[in-house]
């Protein structure tokens, strides 16, 4: 997949009124992970590292996200002069254009992935495709043949 950085806001279903801006950002080197400029967690609780199985966002495009299994990995406090906290999640799994308040609703009759590259990867053909001129010599059809390669087996 293809890196992505997607700003918005962020919170903790069912307190949207409590939402924080923050950066969602993905690498393959990476994985994903949610910073927050501010923080879930009342101060009583700063030396606790949370986890949390849903946390709900809105990018500034308006797409709504998921994020599911949700590991604090940072949090920091700044006191000096004015108070200053922030957070850092390690995501196992993100949904893009949908909210799913409970974790045990994330089901799927149905799934399509798709991957960047892959048939570059694999060096499979991508098919034919022909141009094929009418009488007059202008364009008469355009087709586009693809064959099927042979079935590939991992184990």
């Amino acid at each position: 997949m293809e890196k992505f950085e997607l700003l918005g806001t962020w919170w903790l279903h069912p307190n949207q009124s409590n939402a924080l801006p923050g950066t969602l950002t993905f690498s393959d080197q990476d994985g994903i992970y949610l910073t927050l400029m501010g923080s879930f967690k009342p101060i009583s609780e700063l030396q606790e590292i949370k986890s949390y199985p849903i946390i709900l966002g809105i990018t500034k495009d308006g797409k709504y996200v998921t994020l599911s299994e949700c590991l604090e990995v940072q949090s920091q406090l700044g006191l000096g002069g004015s108070f200053y906290s922030n957070q850092r999640f390690r995501i196992q799994s993100a949904y893009l254009g949908v909210h799913f308040a409970d974790p045990n609703a994330i089901r799927f009759h149905k799934m399509e992935i798709q991957y960047s590259y892959l048939p570059q990867w694999v060096h499979l053909p991508l098919g034919e495709t022909r141009v094929i001129p009418d009488e007059k010599g202008g364009l008469g059809r355009y087709e586009f043949i693809y064959t099927r390669p042979e079935d590939v087996l991992a184990t």
